[in-house]
């Protein structure tokens, strides 16, 4: 099991497998914050199987800017942690998360969860481009509307079936 080590200069620049620790989260667990400026890893960053990669921002400013690739091992998981993120997330909007040279995985199939958007009646995607990885939020419909889109539906339905008799 890989657990993560914490190091930092004064420029903040973070070297390889030198990445902030949050005594909050697991041991196995590597967490990457812009809490103290955007971190630079001066080479690739690899997840291992079985950890996880959270990216926990607290603005807009990116998370994280990786001189190199980024790989995410099939058995490992990526973590999105808004619960400290202090600008107003709105529908339409988007959070740059990560910069990088490139992946080395399929991002079609990596695990994800987001952490912090409870009773927002927002959701968080991730959108990966061949260098940026940015979380695009959107809303979630209401219940009431998509009960009153059926109930409409079904008006017209009747309405329909009504000319039709005739």
């Amino acid at each position: 099991m890989h657990t993560p080590r914490f190091l930092r200069t004064a420029a903040s620049v973070l070297s390889f497998c030198a990445l902030a620790f949050a005594a909050a989260h697991a041991a196995d667990e590597i967490v990457l914050t812009n809490a103290d400026g955007t971190q630079l890893i001066g080479s690739d960053l690899t997840v291992g199987s079985g950890e996880t990669l959270v990216l926990q921002p607290v603005d807009d400013s990116g998370v994280a800017d990786i001189d190199g690739y980024l790989a995410i091992d099939a058995n490992s998981a990526l973590v999105f942690d808004l619960s400290d993120y202090e600008d107003a997330l709105q529908a339409g909007g988007s959070i740059d998360l990560l910069q990088f040279s490139g992946v080395n995985f399929d991002t079609t199939t990596l695990n994800w969860t987001v952490i912090g958007l409870d009773g927002s009646g927002l959701v968080l995607t991730p959108v990966w481009t061949s260098d940026t990885l940015v979380g695009t939020i959107s809303a979630i419909p209401e219940p009431a509307v998509s009960a009153g889109l059926l109930a409409l539906l079904a008006l017209a339905w009747v309405s329909r079936a009504a000319r039709a008799r005739d």
